[in-house]
């Protein structure tokens, strides 16, 4: 006897489990993409949320500076405002003085004219 020949033709399991296999392929490819684009999605979301930060972040600190400056010019301001107000009244301490100065200057003229003259201007 002898042995039976092999056909390469195929048989209904394997035309069977050949399409179940692309079957499964195929749906497994599509939960795959479903994966990536929810993976994407969340990705995005991130980047979304870490931009946003940082925006936030540079804002108040953008605010911080906006704010230190004015303190800055407020403080120079003042301190412009208390050398003025110092100046002025060294200015009119000094006009008082002076005036002072030449009243008593004044008086002594009047009472030299008295002493040496004898007489009353």
């Amino acid at each position: 006897m002898s042995a039976p020949t092999q056909t390469t033709t195929p048989t209904a399991s394997t035309t069977m489990s050949t399409d179940w296999a692309r079957a499964k392929s195929e749906e497994l490819r599509a939960l795959t993409d479903d994966e990536d684009d929810v993976a994407n999605a969340k990705r995005a979301e991130k980047r979304r949320c870490k931009q946003a930060k940082v925006e936030a972040e540079e804002q108040a600190h953008q605010e911080r500076e906006e704010a230190a400056r004015r303190a800055r010019e407020e403080a120079e301001r003042r301190a412009r405002a208390e050398v003025e107000r110092k100046a002025k009244e060294e200015a009119e301490k000094k006009a008082c003085e002076d005036f002072t100065k030449l009243q008593v200057e004044h008086q002594q003229i009047l009472e030299e004219k008295v002493c040496c003259r004898g007489c009353v201007p």
